[in-house]
């Protein structure tokens, strides 16, 4: 159940970058000038503002989890957020996904196979 529960939070935290993109995206690029103005309007973006929410929601969550499993189990594993990332860019942002980068993720996921069998 913690493992399930661990891989849900990954999902929320790669899910919360996504949607704070899609916000920077809809707020523009920051200009060292116009500091103040873009924060201004970042604060009041919609998809910045629900990507708060979910990295407030994954805090909650991450903070049960460590209530029921040692870090050094469950951390690891939040690694997988890493590749949900890049899936999600993949299909909602269209970002174009190399071979190193599926090769990094490859990676990842068989260091958490590592984790979770010791």
């Amino acid at each position: 159940m913690v493992f399930g529960l661990i891989i849900f939070n990954a999902i929320i935290t790669a899910t919360a970058q996504i949607v704070l993109k899609l916000g920077v995206n809809k707020v523009g690029v920051l200009d060292p000038d116009k500091l103040v103005q873009f924060f201004l309007k970042a604060a009041v973006n919609p998809f910045i503002l629900g990507g708060t929410v979910l990295y407030g929601f994954s805090l909650g969550l991450w903070l049960v989890i460590l209530s029921k499993a040692n870090v050094s189990y469950a951390y690891p594993i939040m690694g997988m957020s890493y590749v949900f990332s890049i899936l999600l860019a993949m299909i909602v942002l269209q970002e174009k996904v190399n071979g190193w980068q599926w090769l990094g993720a490859g990676v990842i996921i068989l260091g958490i196979y590592f984790v979770t069998k010791g």
